[in-house]
């Protein structure tokens, strides 16, 4: 089953090659849901495989972005030794999502101040600024 998900990449590790078919990278997603009037932040540490492990290079920390991933669950019995159980958060898919207010409206023309008129509006012998 797939999940998708928004929030903030706070972290990026190095590609790690675990075996000679298999190579990991890791990275740190943070999620913010909110319930009612109470607000849940959700730290995850994600894992990137193979050929997806390049998806995050170009983006900076600190960037939202969108995560398509498939959630795993292994558990692991150890002769002798108490039961673990292991999750994975496996990314397969990243977006940076596009803010539609900036893309489709363009932010109005700035008034250009020509600077003879920046020392018109001081009066003589004051310092203050015009503005």
């Amino acid at each position: 089953m797939s999940y998708e998900l928004r929030g903030v990449l706070l972290q990026k590790f190095d590609s790690v090659q675990v075996t000679e078919k298999f190579k990991k990278r890791d990275f740190i997603f943070e999620h913010h849901e909110v319930k009612g009037k109470y607000e849940q932040v959700n730290v995850f540490k994600c894992q990137l495989a193979n050929d997806k492990c390049s998806l995050i290079d170009e983006i900076k920390t600190g960037t939202v972005i969108d995560i398509q991933f498939n959630l795993r669950g292994t558990k692991y019995d150890k002769p002798g030794k108490e039961t673990m159980y292991f999750t994975q958060i496996d990314v397969w898919k990243i977006n940076v999502p596009v803010d539609k207010s900036e893309s489709n409206h363009a932010a109005p023309p700035q008034e250009q101040v020509e600077p003879e008129h920046i020392s018109d509006n001081l009066a003589e012998g004051d310092d203050s600024l015009p503005f």
